[in-house]
C-alpha cells in the first residue's frame, strides 16, 4: 500500500533506537532535542488553544445575545 523503503534493510536495533531487552537509547539515533526542533513549537499551541476557546466564547455570547433579542422581541 505504502512505498515506505526508509528502513528496508536495517536490524531491529537500527529501526527502533534501542537495544533489545533494555530501555537504553543507541548512539546512532537522533537526540531529543533534534526531533523536537521538527515539532510545532508550544507558543503555536497555545495560541491555537486560545484562538478555539476565544472563538468558542463569542460564539456563545452572540447566540444568548440573539436568544435575549429575539425573546424580548416576542413578549
Amino acid at each position: 500500500m505504502w512505498l515506505n523503503t526508509n528502513n528496508q534493510g536495517l536490524d531491529y536495533e537500527e529501526r527502533t533506537c534501542c537495544l533489545v531487552g533494555t530501555n537504553n537509547v543507541t548512539d546512532e539515533c537522533p537526540k531529543q532535542d533534534e526531533i523536537r526542533d521538527t515539532r510545532i513549537s508550544d507558543a503555536a499551541i497555545f495560541g491555537m488553544l486560545f484562538g478555539a476557546f476565544l472563538f468558542v466564547e463569542l460564539a456563545f455570547c452572540y447566540y444568548c445575545f440573539y436568544r435575549r433579542k429575539r425573546r424580548n422581541a416576542q413578549a
